[in-house]
């Protein structure tokens, strides 16, 4: 019994070689799937004189290009199940997300999502706010070369160079993470 990845019912084979007695194989074919640039074989338990009870559990038994899968006895991985095609959203479902509020957010509140129409409920999503570029206007203390600073909300700075030990420019190592309703400060502080 083999079963292709995606919406396709499983088919059963007829006037098969019972390859787990006798040696040979079993040639299945299908016809192509608009799209696909592969296909994943699963396989049944086979059942001599009937067919896979509802509910029997498939295992994977190769990939192919092509339309056609040789099975020569291959074990059906059970490890290995058809994926359960699904939906995750709920109603007409979303297609689309716009950015209505992109900008930058230096000393405000990082904005909070929304969604409207699909019909759904239950969606939620957060906004994450991180630096893209970083201007140093003044330092204190003593800095080199490859020195990293430590800002609020995570974000890594590197010193890439300086003036009588003053930090003069930097690059974002890490660039820190603001969520929805985080007030953001105009001039991050060093932790």
């Amino acid at each position: 019994m083999v079963r292709s990845q995606g919406h396709r019912p499983f088919a059963t084979l007829a006037n098969v070689t019972d390859i787990r007695t006798v040696a040979g194989s079993n040639t299945v074919t299908w016809t192509a799937v608009t799209g696909a640039a592969s296909y994943n074989v699963y396989r049944a338990q086979i059942r001599a004189g009937a067919a896979v009870p509802a509910g029997a559990q498939f295992g994977f038994v190769g990939n192919c290009t092509a339309t056609t899968f040789i099975d020569s006895n291959i074990n059906p991985d059970f490890t290995l199940c058809q994926p359960v095609v699904s939906n995750p959203f709920f109603g007409s479902g979303g297609s689309i997300s716009t950015v209505t509020a992109a900008g930058n957010y230096v000393g405000s509140t990082v904005p909070a999502v929304s969604f409207t129409g699909g019909g759904g409920t239950g969606a939620a999503a957060i906004a994450n706010a991180g630096a893209t570029s970083a201007t140093v206007q003044s330092s204190s203390g003593s800095f080199a070369i490859g020195d990293t600073i430590t800002l609020n909300f995570g974000i890594i700075l590197r010193v890439t160079a300086t003036a009588l030990s003053q930090v003069t420019a930097v690059t974002i190592i890490n660039p820190g993470n603001a969520v929805s309703g985080t007030v953001l400060p105009a001039n991050p502080y060093a932790q």
